[in-house]
């Protein structure tokens, strides 16, 4: 089984930038580059209506165990990046962070300021960029999570579970309320599904994504 590690470091190296200018579901046509190599990940283990639509959004379903009743889960992360800071030739690495400032470059440097926390995680391996770019884990810790939370699950008992990665603009919190027009709760089948971002999960290591709504714009 890969870890979820191992996703990340692999996600980040796609290029998936956003443009709020656009006007367009995805924002940017190469965030769909990404998108293809998570829905051949998802139909390699199995899942059920795997597929991409239009606007770029995967979604897939890992039906419940045999004999397993409980509520449906929707896992839920997007796949573009800020594009307040390159995303383009993403160069992750790990690093062991031994305190104090910790440079990744000549020019740039983590410091507890800058990152609230960092001092925190004194001895621990981080993962982080060579200071060119962005590293993009938000929200691809969050994809990175999802998919190998899929991948384990399966041969266990579990729920059904619903996994999607849409396109940049899926919270209005995060780039244009328009995009509920693309995609909405509406578009979930009729079994009513508890949206679980996975910046929820990452956020005990790392900054991710703003949280869903509390209600669906199709219920308020």
């Amino acid at each position: 089984m890969e870890t979820a590690r191992s996703r990340f470091l692999r996600y980040v190296t796609y290029y998936t930038t956003s443009d709020e200018h656009t006007g367009a579901s995805p924002s940017t046509e190469r965030q769909k580059d990404l998108g293809r190599v998570l829905l051949a990940e998802l139909e390699s283990l199995g899942l059920a209506g795997a597929h991409m639509d239009g606007a770029g959004n995967v979604i897939a379903t890992l039906p419940a165990a045999a004999g397993v009743t409980a509520p449906v889960l929707a896992l839920i992360a997007h796949m573009d990046t800020s594009p307040d800071a390159s995303g383009e030739n993403v160069k992750p690495r790990i690093v062991r962070y031994e305190g104090g400032d910790l440079p990744l470059s000549d020019a740039v440097s983590l410091t507890e300021s800058l990152c609230p926390g960092l001092s925190a995680h004194v001895g621990e391996e981080l993962i982080v960029t060579d200071g060119t770019t962005l590293l993009g884990a938000d929200d691809k810790a969050g994809i990175a999570e999802i998919m190998a939370a899929v991948e384990l699950l399966e041969g266990r008992p579990h729920g059904e579970v619903r996994e999607k990665n849409p396109d940049c603009n899926i919270w209005p919190t995060r780039r244009s309320a328009a995009a509920w027009t693309v995609w909405t709760w509406r578009s979930w089948p009729a079994t009513t599904a508890t949206p679980w971002t996975a910046a929820l999960w990452a956020r005990s290591s790392m900054k991710t994504s703003t949280p869903p709504p509390a209600t669906s714009p199709s219920a308020a």
